[in-house]
């Protein structure tokens, strides 16, 4: 059971950390995107 719960936590650190250095790398596309958002939630029609 140990070495299953060792290789989940590194697994989910690893995809953690590629998240973190994905959005560090590309905080303006991650902004655009949630403010593409935030705009088609206040007007549907568009």
């Amino acid at each position: 059971m140990d070495s299953i719960r060792q290789q989940l936590a590194s697994v989910g650190m690893q995809g953690y950390y590629n998240i973190i250095m994905y959005s560090a790398n590309k905080p303006e596309t991650l902004l655009e995107s949630s403010l593409l958002s935030d705009r088609r939630a206040e007007n549907p029609s568009k």
